[in-house]
């Protein structure tokens, strides 16, 4: 049986436009020991398939919600 993975991410405040927002899911760990493929989702119609470290700078004010699944294939 094939465990699923748990990770967290810590919520950014606020953040001046245009400047980089670090996200930062390296917390995610796997019971079974397998490989983890991060798919991140910045709340503003970016999606990125990257590792547990990412970066982003949003275009445009606003509130956005950025959630991130790890699979565990």
């Amino acid at each position: 049986m094939n465990s699923s993975p748990s990770v967290s991410i810590k919520a950014v405040v606020l953040i001046c436009l245009g400047n980089t927002v670090i996200f930062d899911a390296s917390s995610a760990s796997d019971p079974d020991g397998d490989t983890l493929e991060y798919y991140w989702s910045f709340g503003d119609g970016t999606i990125l398939k990257s590792g547990p470290k990412v970066s982003h700078e949003y275009k445009q004010g606003g509130n956005y919600r950025t959630t991130v699944i790890v699979d565990d294939a």
